[in-house]
């Protein structure tokens, strides 16, 4: 009797820790059923003026990163961009960035410079941050394409900036 209940309390112990076989396995980047439902909802129309509204958008950077092939030949590629936009009343950085998650992966573009729906590839991750009177949006795509595709709407959603090259 001892042997069949710590036998019985063993198997439900390795199958709780591993998991039955017949389970299916998703991806980490996968979203669970929680957060599908969560992102059911079109965008909020706050969400909508604090990042597309005329103005918001002051400042975007590339995002870039070193890639090790070899010892010699580390290039570094543009992965996405910063956009950092104006805060407004009442808009908190934990619901700025679920919002654009499920934006980024609706795929429902609001304006054709929506950096977070790209054709070159697909998003990565989606951070926001804090940053005094804004906050820094951080959009990384998963490739360099989708890196550049970020950047170059990133850039436009922000208007009239200059840049100079010197020939």
């Amino acid at each position: 009797m001892f042997k069949n209940i710590l036998f019985t309390s063993l198997v439900l112990a390795i199958t709780g820790v591993v998991g039955l076989p017949g389970e299916s396995t998703s991806s980490p980047l996968a979203p669970s059923r929680a957060e599908a439902s969560a992102c059911s909802v079109a965008m909020d129309a706050s969400v909508r003026d604090q990042v597309y509204g005329a103005g918001s958008a002051f400042a975007v950077r590339p995002i870039r990163e070193r890639v090790f092939l070899a010892r010699a030949l580390q290039p570094v590629r543009t992965m996405g961009a910063t956009v950092h936009v104006h805060a407004m009343p009442g808009m908190t950085q934990q619901y700025l960035e679920r919002a654009l998650q499920c934006h980024a992966r609706g795929g429902q573009a609001v304006n054709p410079s929506d950096p977070l729906v790209i054709q070159d590839g697909a998003i990565r991750d989606v951070d926001v941050r804090s940053a005094g009177g804004a906050f820094a949006v951080r959009i990384i795509g998963d490739s360099p394409a989708a890196g550049r595709a970020i950047m170059e709407r990133a850039e436009s959603l922000v208007g009239g900036s200059v840049s100079v090259q010197q020939l």
